[in-house]
């Protein structure tokens, strides 16, 4: 089981092993007398799954997104419309996102997006997916 407090806390401190792929970033969550407010973004990647982590102005709470590749049935790259409204599906300027469609060995299934906050989105799912590939080459 990855513990994310752990991972998190190796990653800010610039402990993390070579092999960790991170990404840190930076997303505006408000602005508080004419300053903008940033929250903590982390991703990283790792060889038996990944944590997103999420903290900051307008975050009440830390939020933690842990995936183990060891729970999983399959994990499959996905291109996804951001927006569906009715003048962009006309005008065809959707605008398009990679997503995960994460399916678990007990059934569960659901579709993933990293925070907009780590830039391109096709980038970060290709990363996991190839961890997640070599992960099941090993098996």
């Amino acid at each position: 089981m990855l513990d994310p407090e752990a991972v998190v806390g190796q990653a800010r401190q610039g402990r993390a092993p070579q092999h960790w792929r991170i990404w840190q970033g930076k997303a505006r969550a408000g602005k508080l007398l004419g300053r903008f407010l940033t929250r903590d973004l982390w991703l990283i990647v790792l060889p038996e799954g990944f944590v997103q982590y999420a903290s900051g102005p307008g975050v009440r709470k830390p939020v933690t997104k842990v995936v183990a590749y060891a729970e999983l049935s399959s994990l499959a790259l996905k291109m996804c419309s951001d927006d569906d409204t009715e003048l962009n599906r006309r005008t065809h300027t959707n605008t398009i996102s990679a997503a995960l469609d994460i399916c678990y060995r007990d059934g569960r299934r659901e579709l993933w997006r990293p925070e907009r906050g780590f830039g391109p989105s096709t980038v970060l799912a290709q990363s996991i997916v190839e961890a997640y590939i070599s992960y099941k080459a090993r098996q």
